[in-house]
This record gives structure tokens, C-alpha cells and sequence, in this order.
């Protein structure tokens, strides 16, 4: 990658009690998978989160839609249950269904913030949206101009945000791609510190295995092997978070349905949940 970065001007912005982690990588890499599902986990902890889709295929936008729909379904259902069971006089089904009805009328909404690239403002954000504690941005697949660089606004984006996270699948061919993003930051850096921007961007890459891949007690070991050649090959540009995602069939199935992993109590969600936790808590941490 040519070490030359485009020039651009930047805002200057003071530190805020929202924190801002965009997710880049190219398509398929599992970015907004992990993006919805991390705004299920920290809204569960009382969070306020909203999601800037900058991806022209706004799979986020439509993710929120769709979930939107199913929740009035879900009230309107219960709450013909209920009608039901007045004329029964069944009142332990009341009780049940009016408790139901409160649980989603309370459930915290997910705010979608839908964008194109050149024309986002995060500080416009910001400042219009000031009690949000978390902004997760999900930025186009192509993250290349046309002379192979990174597009300057998205090199803005990153230095304006508190943590960016590349999602790298543990896969032969997207590890020798990666030492690309590894220059990339280094250089970008380099060129901040060269006109005295301030660049607080904590960047981190997150492996994700494909559990079906990775079975047994062997393949527990092969996830530590290629996380331990990741890190000591990237440490000082892109090093992995220490806890890597690993991605079940859960995941897609559930994002069909425009819900989370943390929607089932299922023996495979309940897997799945604790390892997103432990990546949750790497997120959390480094962030700290």
C-alpha cells in the first residue's frame, strides 16, 4: 500500500461522554452481525446506543425496521390474549400477558442513524444526540479509492472515533491481507502525529472463527495458535482483541428474524451469548 495518505482537514473535538467504535472491513467480514448484536448487549445493560449505517445496502436500517414490525406484532398479539382472557375471567393468564405487554413496552429502542459516507457528520451527530453513551458506525465495504488508498473520509472517521475494529476471519487468505490494514494504520498515525492531530484511536483487530471449523479440543487449540501468530505479527498496529468472535449459525439465523443471540434461551444461545460477552468485555476494557 502506497505510504502516501490522502491530505485532509480535521475537527478537533473535545472528549464526550459517548464513546464511538466504528466497525471497517469488507463485505461479508461479519461487521454488521456483530455491530447489531453488540448494541442488543450493551442496550440489555442499560446503555443507549445508536447505529450509523453508512453502508449503502443499509442492512442495519433494515434489521431495525424489520425488529420494529415484529415488536407491535408481538404487543398486538398479547394484548388480544388479554381481551380473551377478561371475557374467560382467567386472571393468572391476565396477570401473565399484562406483564408481557409492560416487558416490550419498556424494551429501550435501538436509534438508526442512516448515511451516506461523504455526507456524515459525527460531530453533527453528537451534538444532536448528547446522552447516547455508545455510537457504533458500520462504514462501507470499500474502504479503497481507486488509487488503493483508504477514502480520506473514512481515515477522518477513524481518527474521530475512540475505537476501530477490523473484523479479520482466520482464514489463509485474509491473514496475508492483513499486514495491508497493519501499514495502513501505521501510516495514518504517522501522517497525524507529522501535522500535530491529535489521534487518541485505540485500533484493534477482532479474529472470527467459524465454530463449525473449529471442533473439539483441537480445534480450541488452532484458534490459540493463529490468535498467538496474529497478535505477535500485528501487535504494534492492529493487535486482536484477546477474545476472538467466533460465529455460529445462530447468528445469521437470528439476524433473519431482525433479533439478537440474547432473543433465545437455547442450549447453542447460551454459548453463544458468553462468548460474546467475553469479546464485549475486551471491547469494554480497552475502551477503559
Amino acid at each position: 500500500m502506497n505510504a502516501k495518505l490522502p491530505t485532509f482537514n480535521f475537527n478537533q473535538t473535545s472528549l464526550a461522554k459517548t464513546q464511538v467504535i466504528t466497525f471497517a472491513q469488507h463485505k461479508s467480514s461479519g461487521k454488521t452481525t456483530f455491530a447489531l448484536n453488540l448494541a442488543s448487549k450493551l442496550m440489555a445493560e442499560g446503555k443507549t446506543v445508536m447505529i450509523v449505517d453508512l453502508d449503502p445496502i443499509r442492512a442495519a436500517e433494515d434489521f431495525y425496521k424489520l425488529n420494529e414490525m415484529n415488536v407491535k406484532s408481538r404487543i398486538n398479539n398479547l394484548t388480544n390474549l388479554v381481551t380473551e382472557s377478561l371475557k374467560d375471567n382467567r386472571l393468572g393468564d391476565v396477570k401473565r400477558y399484562t406483564n408481557s405487554i409492560s416487558a416490550w413496552n419498556k424494551k429501550l429502542t435501538l436509534n438508526i442513524y442512516g448515511s451516506s459516507l461523504s455526507a456524515f457528520s459525527l460531530q453533527t451527530v453528537k451534538d444532536t444526540n448528547p446522552t447516547i453513551d455508545y455510537i457504533l458506525i458500520d462504514i462501507p465495504a470499500n474502504l479503497y479509492t481507486s488509487a488503493d488508498e483508504i477514502k480520506p473520509e473514512i481515515s477522518k472517521l477513524f481518527v474521530d472515533s475512540d475505537l476501530v475494529i477490523f473484523p479479520v476471519k482466520a482464514e489463509p487468505q485474509e491473514l496475508k491481507t492483513a499486514p495491508k490494514l497493519g501499514n495502513y494504520v501505521a501510516n495514518l498515525i504517522q501522517f497525524c502525529q507529522s501535522k500535530n492531530i491529535p489521534i487518541n484511536t485505540k485500533f484493534r483487530s477482532m479474529l472470527c472463527f467459524e465454530s463449525s471449523k473449529y471442533r473439539g479440543g483441537k480445534g480450541l487449540t488452532k484458534i490459540t495458535d493463529t490468535m498467538v501468530g496474529f497478535a505477535n505479527t500485528f501487535s504494534n498496529t492492529i493487535p486482536p482483541l484477546l477474545a476472538p468472535m467466533i460465529f455460529r449459525s445462530l447468528y445469521p439465523n437470528k439476524i433473519s428474524e431482525a433479533r439478537s443471540i440474547y432473543s433465545s434461551e437455547s442450549v447453542e444461545a447460551k454459548t453463544a451469548q458468553q462468548e460474546f460477552d467475553a469479546v464485549v468485555q475486551q471491547i469494554i476494557n480497552t475502551l477503559n
